[in-house]
């Protein structure tokens, strides 16, 4: 997984553990969601990512966020599993 060049928006520093730490609970809601497949709860977060990810500097996560929606609009299990843990990777990566 390679990261770089990944910045928030001037003035966004300060919020950026709050945004982690936010995410990582929406990944763990996000597992129990998969387990029940529920793709809209999944779709739904996945879709709220793709839109607030690139301000606050996490340039990946946006991508994820992309391909996430669309696996689970898809209703592609697999491929969801596959990357919701690919983002709690990244977060976690992104936490040190």
């Amino acid at each position: 997984m390679q990261i770089t060049n990944e910045r928030p928006e001037p003035g966004l520093e300060p919020f950026i553990d709050d945004f982690l730490q936010k995410r990582k609970t929406e990944v763990r809601e996000l597992k129990l969601a998969l387990a029940k497949n529920d793709f809209v709860l999944l779709e739904s977060y996945a879709h709220n990512w793709k839109g607030f990810a690139r301000p606050y500097g996490f340039i990946l996560l946006e991508d994820f966020a992309l391909r996430l929606e669309q696996s689970s609009a898809d209703q592609n299990l697999s491929l969801s599993i596959d990357l919701i843990n690919q983002v709690e990777e990244y977060l976690e990566i992104k936490s040190k």
